[in-house]
């Protein structure tokens, strides 16, 4: 039998089933799969995702555990029944990485789609495991979690709660959102809403017309932020423990009264405001077309 393998296409479709089903009673068939993996130190965990929420944390024992939940839903069972066989899943193990994946496999002819399908997926990993995902039109949630973690999404959010390590996150369209962030950080945004409650050791961010939140920077080493029509706000318990640089075109420059070095305003309409001694962590904040910040907690 042909089959089409569909992609982004997809989400408009869903977005019409959706409200099709609003208007109806909902049938939800569903299939569960569980499987787990020995993982040993240097493989890498493939985790990609089409319309999947994805919540992974981070565990002590040495094997990848998962379990796998595609949900059709439908205003009849039996079409519901026949939607969730278009649902396809890999998981399986090859040499030195784990692959867990899902995608979509219509028969031609079948469109349109007259279902919602999901898939959830409930992930554990060693914690000091190397950890890539990309997900499409999902959420991403990732919680006690070290080593390497590299995670590109689009269309969802990104959720985070006790990471550290290397780590290297995308996202476009959706938000950001960490408590308990450290390690060697790099993140580049894209239309993201980015709030982070608690941010250590190294981190670097590129950002475009998404607002930052950065609150408690106690244990940071060294923060950069190059942003595009974006807000930029920080909070720090002891302002005073860090240097800044700040640059804004196009935007103001707002610090407590008890820092006394001035902000310096240009023509150009652009701002910058510098303070701190050269020893102290660093702190880089530059931005246009949106304001700096800068609160003590």
């Amino acid at each position: 039998m042909h089959y089409i393998r569909t992609y982004g296409f997809l989400l408009l479709h869903f977005f019409s089933v959706g409200r099709l089903l609003a208007q109806s009673k909902v049938q939800v068939v569903t299939k569960t799969v569980e499987q787990s993996f020995p993982y040993k130190a240097g493989e890498i965990i493939f985790i990609q995702g089409e319309k999947a929420s994805i919540q992974v944390m981070g565990w002590t024992s040495q094997e990848v555990k998962v379990v796998l939940r595609l949900v059709a839903k439908a205003p009849t069972t039996e079409v519901a029944r026949e939607a969730l066989e278009y649902q396809r899943y890999i998981l399986e193990k090859k040499r030195d990485a784990v692959q867990v994946k899902n995608y979509f496999a219509v028969p031609g002819g079948k469109f349109p789609i007259k279902a919602l399908l999901l898939a959830e997926y409930e992930i554990w990993v060693p914690r000091e495991s190397s950890l890539k995902i990309k997900n499409q039109y999902g959420n991403t949630t990732i919680s006690n979690k070290n080593g390497e973690t590299e995670v590109d999404t689009r269309y969802g959010n990104i959720t985070l709660d006790q990471v550290k390590g290397n780590n290297i996150f995308k996202n476009y369209f959706g938000d950001f959102t960490a408590k308990n962030l450290g390690g060697q950080i790099r993140a580049q945004f894209n239309h993201t809403k980015t709030s982070i409650q608690g941010l250590s050791g190294k981190a670097e961010f590129n950002t475009t017309l998404g607002d930052m939140s950065l609150g408690d920077l106690t244990g940071i080493q060294s923060l950069k932020i190059d942003a595009s029509k974006s807000d930029i706000s920080l909070a720090a318990t002891n302002a005073q423990a860090n240097q800044y640089y700040f640059t804004t075109e196009f935007g103001n420059i707002t610090v407590p009264e008890s820092f006394r070095t001035p902000i310096k305003r240009k023509p150009n309409e652009s701002a910058t405001w510098q303070y701190g001694a050269a020893h102290l962590p660093a702190i880089h904040v530059k931005t246009t077309f949106g304001k700096i910040t800068l609160e003590t907690e």
